[in-house]
């Protein structure tokens, strides 16, 4: 990017190398030492290795200029012998020098075997690249190929290739790789460079630079947008950035033109979610925990007749906001509504959500008893649940205890742990106010019977246990 102010910046890359200096002075053709000569105007370094090359004619401006970008040309055609294959990397960056070269070169060699491959961002394009993009367009001398996203399978290719010593990257390290970069291949190589450490630093760059001149409206409801990924929506945007509609609009399709956001169906998306991350980081923390209320609340307006559904949602931005008693509040909700619906991964991730906010023995109970649903949770949830147990039993909570107590059994019934489960529930059978429900006595008995099955020569004492179970319920 640096480079659009300094001309010819593609070429002098290309030739101001000691090995390309080198294969251009062996060239001992007279006719090409005049245009060596002229070359001696961008790179003096030639006179170095061929000090027999005469001094430079003095012309007109216009003729030095003409001169040179001939001489860059003919240097091109020296240095091949059969089809010329030039490739210029980030074309929307050329400086105007490099692009009436481009001009002069096509025009000066369009009947020989050259093929000039150029790569650029669209989006990031000034006028002039665009102009004479048009211009090859209307000769009938450009063919053009857009690229889409690389696929998982490509994406994976490449973090391979270029990181092939490394064996231990997994299907999930890539996965996480490809979504964040959204198929990019330049933040798929820089993420993969630094991976798991944090954002790197040339794509904070690289975003800043695309930043640059967008409208602050537009950079504002980027910010927005940040806050709300990755569930975006206009209606959102509108509410949250208290800006007119057709201001949003008009922001909406800054941001849509440099493709910083695409759009999906009626929602909008980040083009790589990355960006959303180092935009949120970038944010201040006042200003991030203002944009998470404000979301949090205009959630809460729009959706106010369908709240159970925004509940994770709610509980999200209320916690980002610093409003730890609303997202406890949420986070249960949420995690209510997962358990009904049968998610109870994430019903355990909503219970341990309230539990980090607000640690209380209830919810470490509630989130044992959500941990005992999850596949491979068992002893995560005991765990839980013993923690639980030992603060309401330091409280005198009897039903507390009694509540955590029976979860406990449960949780030995599941692997079939007879004597554990013997052990739970006759402690509970020990306390005297929780018995006195015939709930519990009827769990305690079931508990004692289920128990006893899980024993040796125990079978008439399950059945007692079982029948008074019956009695009771």
């Amino acid at each position: 990017h640096s480079t659009q102010t300094l001309p010819f910046a593609p070429l002098t890359g290309l030739f101001d190398t000691e090995s390309s200096l080198a294969r251009l002075a062996n060239l001992q053709s007279p006719s090409f030492a005049v245009w060596l000569t002229e070359l001696t105007r961008l790179f003096p370094h030639i006179r170095d290795l061929r000090p027999d090359l005469p001094a430079a004619i003095p012309v007109p401006p216009q003729e030095e200029r003409r001169r040179l970008l001939e001489a860059l040309a003919q240097t091109l055609r020296a240095l091949t012998t059969d089809t010329l294959i030039l490739f210029i990397d980030d074309l929307h960056w050329a400086d105007q020098a490099t692009l009436d070269w481009l001009t002069y070169l096509t025009d000066r060699l369009g009947e020989e075997p050259v093929l000039l491959v150029c790569a650029y961002r669209a989006t990031d394009a000034p006028p002039a690249v665009e102009q004479q993009i048009a211009r090859w367009s209307r000769d009938a001398a450009v063919q053009r190929i857009s690229l889409a996203p690389l696929s998982l399978a490509e994406s994976t290719a490449l973090v391979h290739a270029l990181h092939s010593r490394q064996a231990d990257w997994d299907e999930a390290m890539i996965q996480h790789l490809h979504t964040q970069s959204g198929g990019n291949p330049y933040y798929l190589t820089e993420l993969a460079r630094v991976y798991p450490e944090s954002t790197p630093a040339p794509l904070v760059d690289l975003l800043d630079a695309r930043l640059v001149g967008v409208p602050d409206n537009a950079l504002r409801l980027l910010q927005i947008a940040a806050i709300l990924e990755p569930t975006i929506s206009f209606e959102m945007l509108h509410q949250v950035s208290r800006q007119t509609e057709d201001d949003t609009l008009d922001a909406l399709d800054d941001l849509l033109e440099i493709a910083l956001l695409v759009e999906k169906g009626e929602r909008y998306e980040f083009a790589q979610p990355l960006v959303a991350r180092i935009v949120r980081d970038k944010l201040s923390a006042p200003r991030r925990k203002r944009l998470h209320r404000d979301v949090a609340e205009q959630l809460r307006i729009t959706f106010a007749s369908d709240l159970d559904h925004m509940a994770g949602q709610l509980a999200h931005h209320f916690a980002a906001a610093g409003n730890d008693a609303e997202a406890v509040r949420y986070a249960e909700r949420a995690a209510e509504q997962a358990t009904q619906i049968g998610a109870v991964v994430e019903a355990a991730n909503f219970y341990r959500q309230a539990y980090g906010l607000d640690p209380t023995p209830d919810r470490q109970l509630e989130l044992g008893h959500a941990l005992m649903q999850v596949p491979g949770g068992v002893e995560e949830a005991r765990h839980a649940l013993q923690q639980a147990f030992e603060e309401l039993e330091a409280g005198q909570d009897q039903k507390g205890i009694a509540k955590a107590g029976l979860r406990l059994a449960f949780s030995f019934l599941s692997t079939e742990e007879g004597e554990e489960v013997l052990y739970w529930a006759e402690r509970i059978q020990g306390l005297s106010a929780p018995t006195d429900s015939v709930d519990v006595r009827a769990t305690i008995e079931y508990l004692m019977a289920a128990g006893n099955l899980h024993r040796p020569n125990a079978m008439a004492e399950a059945d007692r246990h079982y029948s008074e179970a019956t009695r009771l319920a």
